[in-house]
């Protein structure tokens, strides 16, 4: 006869207790997770089970996020040099709509003119109408170079005022993590906060559009966010090296400058980047295409004089 082993009912009914709460725990996850699908920057999460001892049932380690960071690493980059490519192709868009040949008063179309003049004239010397009517396509040339170079110019400003956006939204981002990290470090007591990782990481992600980032996890949840290619932190869990766009006009450039000892940076991707070396550099869109004008009037006036 087999020997019957007495069962203790409050250990099973524990047992039983766990396995509802974990499962309970398991489902508002699944729950959560269908809740957030169309939420931006939000993460899948997954309860993860573990054993209780010896026979004693089930338990909810932690509500894990299931990210990989790897992969975070590779779009980052991907992130970096795209935000740089649309701020140069959006240059590029409003340039081309100041130089190009729209409404048939470009600079091509008026040098046309002009020197259709010029032969008109060599035919016709002593005719008034037509030695009046080059003057007049004269005038035309150099008042349509003065307005394409003013517009020029006028983006060269313009870009001026939009790297201090971009500066500015970048600082907003760098203030708004900081704060997160006093909300994580806060919330690591309890459960993990990963709605909270999952803000900090947009908010990482809007920041690396802009001026291209690199950042390395911390045990206490947060993250340092340092300015990608130079090492420079920009964020060091609730301590932020805000960023600071100044003018030069010995150089003729706008200067970006990193904290309060105002260390000298230069982005190399995000959108920053593309403005500042559309702005900045001699060989750069605007001052290129008003180095090209310059060339290109200096060498009609040559001719016509000669």
């Amino acid at each position: 006869m087999s020997a019957i082993y007495p069962v203790n009912i409050f250990g099973t009914l524990n047992v039983a207790r766990r396995a509802l709460q974990a499962q309970q725990s398991a489902l508002q996850t699944v729950g959560h997770n269908l809740a957030n699908v169309a939420t931006p920057g939000y993460t899948r999460q997954r309860a993860e089970l573990v054993s209780v001892g010896t026979q004693n049932g089930v338990d909810v380690a932690a509500i894990q996020r299931l990210r990989d960071r790897f992969a975070d690493a590779a779009v980052q980059r991907e992130q970096q040099a795209l935000g740089k490519s649309q701020a140069q192709a959006d240059l590029l868009q409003r340039l081309e709509g100041i130089v190009t040949e729209t409404s048939g008063a470009g600079i091509g179309t008026v040098l046309d003119q002009f020197f259709q003049g010029l032969e008109d004239v060599a035919t016709s010397p002593t005719d008034q109408a037509v030695r009046a009517t080059v003057v007049d396509a004269g005038a035309r040339v150099a008042s349509t170079f003065t307005a394409v170079r003013s517009r020029v110019s006028q983006l060269k400003t313009d870009l001026t005022t939009e790297i201090q956006s971009q500066v500015t939204e970048a600082n907003s981002l760098l203030t708004q993590i900081a704060d997160l990290h006093r909300q994580i470090a806060i919330a690591q007591t309890g459960a993990s906060p990963n709605d909270l990782l999952d803000r900090r990481d947009q908010l990482v992600s809007r920041l690396n559009e802009i001026v291209g980032v690199s950042t390395s996890d911390r045990p206490d949840g947060t993250v340092q966010v340092a300015l990608a290619g130079s090492g420079i932190l920009l964020v060091d869990g609730t301590t932020t090296a805000q960023l600071t766009a100044t003018l030069n006009s010995v150089t003729d450039t706008v200067d970006l400058t990193a904290g309060v000892a105002a260390t000298a940076v230069t982005p190399l991707s995000g959108a920053l980047a593309g403005t500042a070396d559309a702005r900045n550099l001699s060989t750069g869109i605007v001052k290129q295409t008003l180095t090209d004008l310059d060339s290109l009037a200096r060498t009609v006036i040559t001719r016509v004089n000669r």
